[in-house]
């Protein structure tokens, strides 16, 4: 009876300390979620400040400024005019954002920790940054011209293909068909700092991609990029043919794209023999129209079938008419 006892009284006594603890943790993990949200807005608001002070002192400007990372930051965003933290907070990502009044761009580390950053102002706008580790993202911002372009070959053509193995010319029904074989495409392509980072090419038969993107290999001392790699057309219907001309900033900098479109006939259905193999040809000029005498009440076994010949085919039935 007195173990009995005993063991109601522990047990009684373990509930009232989890009851008692309980408030206790749930205060510590609240206060320790409260503490990165408050670390992780100190940090917003000191890089907003920096980008308004040296905004207002110039172009060619810049000011540094102590921050810390808490952690739990899963992604950051410094776009337009936000500055963002996104931090997990218990179950749910919770934004920490801060605007400002100026096109803003940069870098921020995710690791937890104390870093030095860096603003700088110029003609963009103001790019943020870790000391000494100023990123691609701030030399495209800062020297954010036109995208780039597409300029005439010598033709006067924006694209040119080689066909089934003849010469450059021009890529459409006139020069491509089904089953043809386009060996090589060109194009120009130019951005006003010369950073252009592939063109690449893709084919499309009715808004479904077929082949590519394939990167076209730069011609040397030129603006021209040539796709090397064959594409044999299996396809009818409407083919869209595209060139997409990226610099090293894209991201920051559009691309810009030629489209090259053009149809290609569909195909027509052929029926021929598998058996009999002997049967005449009624004219020479109509293989599909055979002859054969066959006596009344003899049995006839035939194998015929059908092809698709000219071009692409959507899925068919066929059935033989005995009449």
């Amino acid at each position: 009876m007195k173990n009995a006892q005993a063991t109601v009284e522990y047990l009684f006594l373990v509930g009232l300390l989890i009851i008692l603890l309980i408030p206790l943790f749930y205060y510590g993990t609240s206060s320790s979620s409260e503490v990165k949200i408050q670390r992780a807005d100190d940090t917003v608001q000191t890089l907003a400040q920096s980008a308004e002070n040296v905004y207002y002192l110039g172009v060619g400007n810049k000011v540094e400024s102590v921050v810390s990372i808490p952690e739990g930051v899963l992604d950051y965003s410094i776009e337009n005019n936000t500055i963002r933290l996104v931090l997990r907070d218990a179950a749910k990502a919770t934004d920490i954002d801060q605007e400002v009044s100026m096109n803003i761009t940069g870098n921020l580390p995710i690791t937890p920790g104390t870093y030095r950053m860096i603003a700088e102002s110029s003609d963009a706008g103001v790019c943020i940054y870790p000391k000494g580790h100023k990123s691609e993202v701030c030399y495209c911002f800062e020297n954010s011209q036109a995208a780039p372009e597409f300029i005439p070959l010598d033709s006067g053509l924006l694209t040119e293909c080689v066909i089934d193995g003849g010469s450059w010319g021009v890529c459409d029904e006139t020069t491509i068909s089904y089953d043809s074989t386009i060996d090589q495409i060109r194009t120009r392509c130019h951005d006003d700092n010369n950073n252009i980072q592939s063109v690449r090419y893709s084919v499309y038969a009715d808004g479904v991609l077929v082949n590519g993107p394939i990167s076209g290999i730069h011609t040397p001392g030129t603006e021209e990029y040539v796709l090397n790699t064959p594409i044999t057309i299996h396809n009818s219907g409407e083919i869209k043919l595209y060139a997409d001309c990226r610099d090293y900033c894209f991201g920051i900098k559009p691309n810009v794209v030629e489209v090259q479109s053009f149809s290609i006939s569909w195909g027509v259905l052929i029926p021929y023999l598998i058996n009999p193999t002997t049967l005449q040809e009624v004219t020479p000029s109509d293989p599909v129209t055979y002859q054969l005498h066959v006596k009344q009440g003899d049995i006839l076994y035939m194998n015929v079938g059908v092809k698709c010949v000219g071009g692409e085919c959507k899925e068919i039935n066929a059935s033989l008419d005995p009449r």
